[in-house]
């Protein structure tokens, strides 16, 4: 059984009116909802060519004959399905501290989008990298099968995590719309490295971080600490001091100041989510005013 709050039939039928928009037109496998990079029958203007024995005569533009006396016909962009991918990352540091539960919003914010996908029967794929690999499958009804495969992932080492988005990549066959839903709390050289990859593929690339309120402001009883680094468990001995809690916070924005520096280089599209915060309110409002969703 899973708790999430997303899964209420409300917020549901709240999720069934919007819809992804892609930045980038993509081949699909059949016919849907999205202008892609075949032109055929559609809605949306592509441009002429001269009309060829066996053309439509319906779709031969009258207007441009009758000023250059020669025959052409309107292209259409065709309107194709399109291919949604989803990444929650859960390794140790998006399980820790418990209290902020950090990997539970990822989660819903997994279901959200991709329910949203399925609501216009796009093809949605989860992967939870180092864990486990579904999809494609289109259809509401496969959201239960994606929020019990979130509820049952462990944590998952780092080099596994790694590991599974090169296997992710390796196996992509139509490229579309990735969602990578991170805390991006590993080294810059490893997130710029993942980036990369997923830029070199062809993809239209959301970006979010979820962050935890103890991720910028870490609460001590003691002045004497062992930081532990979760991804590694690498031990830190420090003397903890309001001076060291401001390098801390500075080294903190200094690491999400590169993070969005790498965004821009990769033209990405990228959202900071608080783990404390409503996620209906980031569906129903932030991301239909940041363009990536639409009613």
């Amino acid at each position: 059984m899973t708790d999430f709050e997303i899964l209420s039939p409300s917020f549901l039928r709240q999720l069934e009116m919007l819809q992804l928009r892609s930045r980038r037109r993509f081949l699909g496998t059949r016919h849907g909802g999205n202008a892609s990079l075949k032109r055929g029958h559609g809605i949306e203007f592509a441009d002429y060519r001269r009309y060829e024995l066996g053309d439509d005569p319906r779709h031969i533009d009258w207007g441009v004959y009758g000023r250059t006396d020669r025959l052409f016909v309107k292209q259409f962009q065709e309107e194709q399905d399109l291919t949604v991918f989803c990444l929650v990352d859960s390794t140790a540091s998006m399980h820790y501290p418990v209290v902020d539960q950090k990997f539970k919003r990822a989660s819903e914010l997994a279901l959200g989008m991709l329910y949203i996908a399925l609501s216009q029967h796009e093809r949605v794929h989860l992967t939870v990298p180092g864990h486990i690999a579904l999809g494609p499958s289109t259809g509401p009804a496969f959201i239960h099968s994606l929020a019990n495969a979130l509820a049952e992932s462990p944590e998952v080492m780092p080099e596994l995590h790694a590991a599974g988005i090169e296997q992710f990549l390796m196996q992509i066959q139509y490229p579309g719309v990735c969602i990578y839903i991170s805390d991006f709390c590993s080294p810059l050289e490893e997130i710029q490295r993942q980036l990369e990859l997923l830029y070199t593929h062809n993809l239209d690339v959301i970006l979010f971080r979820v962050t935890g309120e103890h991720d910028e402001n870490p609460s001590l009883s003691s002045s004497r600490a062992i930081f532990v680094d979760s991804e590694t468990n690498q031990e830190l001995n420090l003397e903890w001091s309001p001076s060291m809690l401001r390098e801390y916070r500075f080294r903190y924005q200094e690491h999400e100041q590169h993070i969005r520096k790498l965004v821009t280089k990769y033209q990405m599209r990228y959202f900071v989510l608080a783990s404390a915060t409503s996620v209906i309110d980031f569906f129903c409002h932030e991301l239909p005013n940041a363009g990536v969703l639409r009613t």
